[in-house]
């Protein structure tokens, strides 16, 4: 959570925030959250029509 929150610029609680099930991080947040993980390598697919599966390249 701590090279994320470094990686997109958002506070660590806001990184925080989806683990502990609180309200979710705005579109905005999710956003830049999204983009360092795939600057970092990581995938993510839609399978089935509805589950989100994350992976490496």
């Amino acid at each position: 959570m701590t090279d994320l929150s470094r990686a997109s610029g958002l506070s660590f609680s806001t990184v925080q925030r989806p683990e502990g099930r609180a309200e979710a991080p705005g579109p905005s947040s999710r956003y830049r959250a999204v983009a360092a993980l795939q600057a970092a390598g990581i995938l993510f697919s839609l399978i089935e029509g509805a589950a989100i599966v994350a992976g490496q390249a």
